[in-house]
Order: structure tokens, then sequence, then C-alpha cells
């Protein structure tokens, strides 16, 4: 079963820490209270905050939210992901589909490394991945677009084969 994952915007294309991201009105969400990220501040050259997306295209790996859950079984080894970030300024919300990839493993278990950012959490791997082309990259999906209504807390959902055929038609 895919799996779409939904997350903040990263102007390093999910590679690196954000350049000035008090500058770039596409890092808004990372300055919102309610965000369970270590936030950047506004004067920032570098980001000094600590999230998953920075690490995405390194790691390639996404925790399970909220802390001390675990994957579904629903998702498998070798299911496709879909990438989508939240875009700025939109209401209602809409998204842009810039990713995707398969899943290569999923943890079984919480994480009790004591590693700041992963203690408490559960991942799931992927396949080495590039961002789709800015060009190719899928503007303006409303989350009825992307998982067949609204789509309250939780980074992420796992699509129907339905909604999965639908997404990588639009790719």
């Amino acid at each position: 079963m895919a799996v779409i994952i939904r997350h903040q915007f990263n102007n390093q294309d999910w590679a690196g820490r954000c350049l000035k991201p008090g500058q770039d009105k596409r890092c808004f969400e990372c300055f919102k209270e309610n965000v369970q990220i270590q936030a950047p501040k506004w004067t920032d050259d570098v980001c000094s905050g600590h999230c998953w997306e920075m690490n995405l295209r390194k790691e390639f790996r996404w925790g399970c939210a909220p802390q001390g859950n675990i994957f579904s079984n629903r998702a498998q080894v070798g299911d496709m992901v879909f990438f989508v970030h939240r875009q700025a300024n939109t209401a209602p919300q809409l998204y842009t589909l810039w990713a995707t990839s398969e899943i290569s493993k999923i943890d079984d278990y919480v994480s009790t490394s004591g590693k700041s950012g992963e203690d408490g959490f559960s991942f799931m791997y992927f396949v080495p991945f590039q961002p789709l082309p800015v060009i190719n990259r899928v503007h303006g999906l409303s989350a009825k677009d992307l998982v067949g209504n609204t789509w309250g807390s939780g980074n992420h959902r796992y699509l129907t084969t339905l909604q999965e055929n639908k997404l990588r038609l639009l790719i």
C-alpha cells in the first residue's frame, strides 16, 4: 500500500539546512509554535533549527508521529512513497508533490537511542531518490486531491490503489 508523507518545505531540496529561513516565505511553517520541531531563528543565515526535513535526502528516512507510534503493517517494503510539502499562503491549504521513492525498510520498534529527534520514534526508510525537476513538480493539490478528504493531524497517510494510481498519473 502506497504512503504519502506531508512535511515542511526545505529550500535545500531536503538535503541540508535551509538558508535564510526567515526570509523565505516557503519556510513559514517552521516558525509556527504548534510545529513539533526545533524552530529556527528569524535572523538565521543557515537554519539553527532541527527537523527531519533537513536530512530527508541524506538519511532517506521519516519518523512516525506522534512520538511512540510505529508505522502500520499496511505499508510494506517495495511500496511507493509520495512526498508533498505545504505551499505558503494558501487557503484552503494546498500542497506540492515534489518527489517519489519506495520503502526500503520499516522499523517495528520505537528508538531508545537517546538522540534528539530520534528517541521515541519509529522510522520508515526509502530507496535513495532525487526531487522531481521543478517543472515536473505538481502544485496546487488539495488534501482531497491527495487523500480523498480533509487531512487533519499526522504526517502520513496510507493510500488506496486508486489514489496511488491517480498520483502517479499527475507526475
